[in-house]
């Protein structure tokens, strides 16, 4: 089993049916793996060079290049919001991050 299926199993109840942000997502293969359960799945990230070719592949997954600290989703856009594998790529703006999370969902 993958560890993206073990995350999976963790939050499948917090995620299915629902409006999902993934935070800094690097590959997006988060993203990619919650879109048959989530409703919608919007991921962000700085770059986009390392992005997963599948995500193409899923109707109700969205990439955009957006820095998470400036957040231009509309208050309470998501019903929840997820920072995989990345705490260590945001640590310098980590709190300031969290708060445009807690802002965006509802």
């Amino acid at each position: 089993m993958k560890i993206t299926d073990k995350v999976i199993n963790l939050i499948k109840y917090d995620v299915a049916d629902k409006d999902v942000l993934e935070v800094a997502c690097g590959r997006a293969d988060l993203s990619v793996a919650l879109s048959p359960i989530a409703r919608a799945v919007d991921c962000i990230d700085l770059v986009d060079f390392r992005l997963n070719p599948d995500i193409c592949k899923h109707s109700n997954v969205k990439f955009s290049l957006m820095n998470a600290a400036q957040m231009t989703f509309a208050d309470g856009s998501f019903d929840t919001a997820i920072i995989y594998n990345a705490a260590y790529h945001i640590k310098d703006e980590l709190s300031v991050i969290i708060s445009e999370c807690m802002r965006v969902i509802r």
